[in-house]
């Protein structure tokens, strides 16, 4: 439930670059929240909908965070979704996001869907799973 609620609340958000912010996973060290996104690339060809990533270290500590990502499309059960491994080094007190200097990469992002119409595929869930921190 809690990730269909993420994908609703996303959904429902219209501001391209929107730093509206849905904790995914929160305790007292880290935090994962998740906003969704207009991606334009003139240069790519491309003109996507993301759901971008925000990963916080809440301590006084240098955080190496891990945790798997399960993602199903055109709604595949999440259950037969393969998982992605992530590995994360968060400074003390710190936040990593999404931004201009990692659009490429996949820890921060996930395609959501193709606004050209291009491609079919649109995401009907993701879950954030065997988080690990030290």
């Amino acid at each position: 439930m809690k990730i269909l609620f993420i994908l609703l609340a996303s959904a429902m958000q219209t501001a391209a670059w929107s730093q509206n912010w849905i904790d995914s996973y929160n305790d007292a060290s880290v935090s994962i929240k998740v906003s969704k996104i207009d991606y334009e690339s003139v240069s790519d060809g491309i003109h996507h909908e993301r759901i971008i990533f925000s990963y916080s270290n809440h301590t006084d500590q240098v955080l190496h965070l891990t945790f798997d990502r399960k993602i199903a499309y055109n709604l595949e059960e999440l259950s037969q979704s393969p998982e992605r491994s992530f590995e994360l080094v968060i400074p003390a007190n710190s936040t990593l996001s999404y931004g201009e200097e990692n659009k490429y990469d996949k820890t921060y992002y996930v395609f959501s869907k193709d606004l050209k119409g291009t491609i079919k595929k649109q995401l009907s869930g993701f879950e954030i799973i065997n988080v690990e921190y030290n």
